[in-house]
Protein backbone atom coordinates (compact mmCIF):
# COMPACT_ATOMS: atom_id res chain seq x y z
CA UNK A 1 0.00 0.00 0.00
CA UNK A 2 0.96 3.48 -1.04
CA UNK A 3 0.05 6.20 0.99
CA UNK A 4 0.66 10.35 1.67
CA UNK A 5 4.45 10.17 0.91
CA UNK A 6 4.46 8.43 -2.12
CA UNK A 7 1.61 10.88 -3.74
CA UNK A 8 3.45 13.99 -2.22
CA UNK A 9 6.96 12.49 -4.13
CA UNK A 10 4.46 12.19 -6.91
CA UNK A 11 2.90 15.52 -6.98
CA UNK A 12 6.37 16.93 -6.61
CA UNK A 13 8.31 14.67 -9.15
CA UNK A 14 5.25 14.86 -11.82
CA UNK A 15 5.09 18.79 -11.59
CA UNK A 16 8.35 18.63 -12.57
CA UNK A 17 7.71 20.61 -16.50
CA UNK A 18 4.77 22.31 -15.33
CA UNK A 19 6.10 24.24 -13.00
CA UNK A 20 9.47 24.94 -13.66
CA UNK A 21 8.59 26.33 -17.26
CA UNK A 22 7.20 29.27 -15.31
CA UNK A 23 9.02 31.90 -13.69
CA UNK A 24 6.63 32.97 -10.90
CA UNK A 25 5.89 29.07 -9.71
CA UNK A 26 8.03 29.56 -6.72
CA UNK A 27 6.10 28.96 -3.86
CA UNK A 28 4.68 25.83 -3.09
CA UNK A 29 2.32 24.05 -0.79
CA UNK A 30 2.75 21.12 1.07
CA UNK A 31 0.06 19.07 2.50
CA UNK A 32 0.34 16.69 5.61
CA UNK A 33 -2.59 14.21 6.90
CA UNK A 34 -2.14 13.51 11.11
CA UNK A 35 -4.24 11.08 12.90
CA UNK A 36 -3.31 8.92 15.60
CA UNK A 37 -1.23 5.45 15.48
CA UNK A 38 -2.90 3.76 12.40
CA UNK A 39 -3.12 3.38 9.00
CA UNK A 40 -3.86 6.77 7.20
CA UNK A 41 -4.55 7.20 3.07
CA UNK A 42 -5.22 10.31 2.00
CA UNK A 43 -4.56 9.93 -1.47
CA UNK A 44 -3.78 6.56 -1.32
CA UNK A 45 -7.62 4.74 -1.58
CA UNK A 46 -7.69 1.80 -4.29
CA UNK A 47 -9.55 4.51 -6.76
CA UNK A 48 -6.76 6.37 -7.40
CA UNK A 49 -5.21 3.32 -8.83
CA UNK A 50 -4.83 1.73 -12.31
CA UNK A 51 -4.12 -1.92 -13.14
CA UNK A 52 -0.88 -1.27 -14.76
CA UNK A 53 2.54 -2.12 -13.20
CA UNK A 54 6.11 -0.69 -13.67
CA UNK A 55 9.52 -3.12 -12.40
CA UNK A 56 11.43 -1.13 -9.23
CA UNK A 57 15.43 0.02 -10.64
CA UNK A 58 17.89 -0.45 -7.91
CA UNK A 59 18.42 3.14 -5.67
CA UNK A 60 21.58 4.39 -3.87
CA UNK A 61 19.66 4.04 -0.44
CA UNK A 62 20.32 2.42 3.13
CA UNK A 63 16.44 0.75 2.26
CA UNK A 64 16.64 -2.70 3.29
CA UNK A 65 14.46 -3.51 0.10
CA UNK A 66 16.05 -0.77 -1.98
CA UNK A 67 17.91 -3.32 -4.87
CA UNK A 68 15.32 -5.93 -4.02
CA UNK A 69 14.45 -7.78 -7.46
CA UNK A 70 10.87 -8.69 -8.91
CA UNK A 71 9.23 -5.93 -6.88
CA UNK A 72 6.40 -3.81 -9.25
CA UNK A 73 5.10 -1.03 -8.23
CA UNK A 74 1.29 -0.11 -8.99
CA UNK A 75 0.74 2.89 -10.97
CA UNK A 76 -1.75 5.54 -10.18
CA UNK A 77 -4.24 7.45 -12.26
CA UNK A 78 -2.73 10.70 -12.75
CA UNK A 79 -6.25 12.18 -13.94
CA UNK A 80 -7.74 11.48 -10.78
CA UNK A 81 -4.66 11.73 -8.29
CA UNK A 82 -4.06 15.48 -9.39
CA UNK A 83 -7.49 16.82 -9.55
CA UNK A 84 -7.89 15.71 -6.11
CA UNK A 85 -4.48 17.47 -4.83
CA UNK A 86 -5.65 20.52 -7.27
CA UNK A 87 -8.75 20.81 -5.05
CA UNK A 88 -6.77 21.08 -2.04
CA UNK A 89 -4.12 23.16 -3.42
CA UNK A 90 -4.78 26.32 -5.82
CA UNK A 91 -0.78 26.19 -6.39
CA UNK A 92 -1.08 22.87 -7.76
CA UNK A 93 -4.02 24.41 -9.76
CA UNK A 94 -2.27 26.74 -11.02
CA UNK A 95 0.58 24.86 -12.59
CA UNK A 96 -1.66 22.73 -13.87
CA UNK A 97 -3.95 24.69 -15.63
CA UNK A 98 -2.38 28.12 -15.78
CA UNK A 99 0.40 29.04 -18.48
CA UNK A 100 2.05 31.38 -16.38
CA UNK A 101 0.69 30.96 -12.74
CA UNK A 102 1.21 34.27 -10.58
CA UNK A 103 1.67 31.94 -7.27
CA UNK A 104 0.36 32.93 -3.53
CA UNK A 105 -0.71 36.46 -4.35
CA UNK A 106 -3.56 35.18 -7.14
CA UNK A 107 -4.98 32.78 -4.56
CA UNK A 108 -8.84 33.71 -3.59
CA UNK A 109 -9.87 31.61 -1.03
CA UNK A 110 -13.38 31.88 -1.73
CA UNK A 111 -12.70 28.91 -4.69
CA UNK A 112 -11.60 26.38 -2.42
CA UNK A 113 -13.76 23.61 -2.66
CA UNK A 114 -13.05 22.62 1.12
CA UNK A 115 -13.82 24.40 4.48
CA UNK A 116 -10.39 25.02 5.94
CA UNK A 117 -9.99 26.27 8.99
CA UNK A 118 -7.06 28.81 9.63
CA UNK A 119 -4.27 28.16 11.46
CA UNK A 120 -1.86 30.99 10.83
CA UNK A 121 -1.46 33.66 8.27
CA UNK A 122 2.08 36.01 7.94
CA UNK A 123 3.52 37.31 4.80
CA UNK A 124 7.23 38.18 7.17
CA UNK A 125 7.41 33.54 7.84
CA UNK A 126 8.94 30.94 5.98
CA UNK A 127 5.74 29.35 6.58
CA UNK A 128 3.52 31.83 5.26
CA UNK A 129 0.33 30.42 5.39
CA UNK A 130 -1.06 27.20 7.73
CA UNK A 131 -4.87 26.08 7.48
CA UNK A 132 -6.51 23.15 8.07
CA UNK A 133 -9.29 20.49 7.19
CA UNK A 134 -10.42 18.47 10.45
CA UNK A 135 -12.34 15.75 8.63
CA UNK A 136 -10.65 15.30 5.15
CA UNK A 137 -13.68 13.67 2.89
CA UNK A 138 -15.17 12.05 5.88
CA UNK A 139 -11.58 9.72 6.41
CA UNK A 140 -11.29 10.59 9.81
CA UNK A 141 -8.33 12.37 9.44
CA UNK A 142 -7.25 16.05 8.82
CA UNK A 143 -5.50 18.17 6.61
CA UNK A 144 -3.00 20.38 7.44
CA UNK A 145 -1.68 23.04 4.17
CA UNK A 146 1.70 24.85 4.44
CA UNK A 147 2.37 27.54 2.33
CA UNK A 148 6.26 29.22 1.25
CA UNK A 149 7.86 30.98 -0.73
CA UNK A 150 11.19 29.46 -1.61
CA UNK A 151 13.99 30.87 -3.92
CA UNK A 152 16.31 28.57 -5.96
CA UNK A 153 17.32 27.78 -9.22
CA UNK A 154 14.47 27.88 -11.94
CA UNK A 155 15.44 25.44 -13.87
CA UNK A 156 15.19 22.22 -11.45
CA UNK A 157 12.91 24.16 -9.12
CA UNK A 158 10.22 21.17 -9.06
CA UNK A 159 13.44 18.56 -8.15
CA UNK A 160 14.14 20.84 -5.41
CA UNK A 161 10.98 21.07 -3.89
CA UNK A 162 10.99 17.12 -4.17
CA UNK A 163 14.64 16.97 -2.18
CA UNK A 164 12.85 19.27 0.49
CA UNK A 165 10.79 16.01 1.47
CA UNK A 166 13.08 13.15 0.19
CA UNK A 167 16.50 13.88 0.53
CA UNK A 168 17.70 13.46 4.36
CA UNK A 169 19.92 15.84 4.97
CA UNK A 170 17.47 18.30 3.35
CA UNK A 171 14.25 16.74 5.02
CA UNK A 172 16.39 17.05 8.30
CA UNK A 173 16.62 20.64 7.97
CA UNK A 174 12.94 21.99 8.05
CA UNK A 175 11.72 19.01 9.97
CA UNK A 176 13.25 18.53 13.67
CA UNK A 177 10.71 15.37 13.84
CA UNK A 178 12.22 13.31 11.39
CA UNK A 179 14.13 10.32 12.34
CA UNK A 180 14.67 8.06 9.28
CA UNK A 181 14.23 9.43 5.81
CA UNK A 182 14.63 6.77 3.09
CA UNK A 183 14.00 5.43 -0.67
CA UNK A 184 12.17 2.24 -0.35
CA UNK A 185 11.60 1.67 -3.94
CA UNK A 186 12.48 3.45 -7.15
CA UNK A 187 11.01 3.16 -10.54
CA UNK A 188 12.72 4.55 -14.14
CA UNK A 189 10.99 7.73 -14.65
CA UNK A 190 11.26 7.41 -18.41
CA UNK A 191 8.36 4.30 -18.27
CA UNK A 192 6.33 6.70 -15.92
CA UNK A 193 6.71 9.76 -18.28
CA UNK A 194 5.40 7.05 -21.37
CA UNK A 195 2.26 6.00 -19.17
CA UNK A 196 1.06 9.64 -18.84
CA UNK A 197 2.15 10.66 -21.73
CA UNK A 198 4.00 13.61 -20.24
CA UNK A 199 0.69 15.06 -19.41
CA UNK A 200 1.58 16.52 -16.51
CA UNK A 201 5.30 17.42 -17.17
CA UNK A 202 8.24 15.35 -16.97
CA UNK A 203 8.67 12.92 -13.60
CA UNK A 204 12.02 13.47 -12.32
CA UNK A 205 11.27 11.00 -8.90
CA UNK A 206 8.46 8.30 -8.90
CA UNK A 207 8.96 5.25 -5.87
CA UNK A 208 7.76 4.76 -2.51
CA UNK A 209 9.53 6.66 0.86
CA UNK A 210 9.44 5.97 4.20
CA UNK A 211 9.60 8.27 6.84
CA UNK A 212 9.75 7.51 10.84
CA UNK A 213 9.50 10.31 13.20
CA UNK A 214 10.94 11.14 16.84
CA UNK A 215 8.95 11.82 20.24
CA UNK A 216 7.55 14.98 20.29
CA UNK A 217 4.35 16.29 21.16
CA UNK A 218 3.09 13.12 19.44
CA UNK A 219 3.84 10.09 19.81
CA UNK A 220 6.68 8.54 16.54
CA UNK A 221 5.01 7.98 13.58
CA UNK A 222 5.50 6.19 10.20
CA UNK A 223 4.79 7.12 6.92
CA UNK A 224 5.14 5.36 3.05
Amino acid sequence: MRSFMLHMLLAAAVLRSAAGRHEQASQGSILIPFGPRRTLTCFGAPRFFTDKYTPTVPVSSSGRNADKPGVMLKLPNFDLLFDDIAKVSPLAKQALTEDKPLGIKAIDPTDDVYKWKLLGDSASRLVSHVDRIDNYNNKGLPLVRLRSTLHGPLKKRAECFSELISVPNLRHKWDPTSDLVDTVYSADVKEIDIFQNYTYGETSLFGVGYVKTKQSVVSPREQL
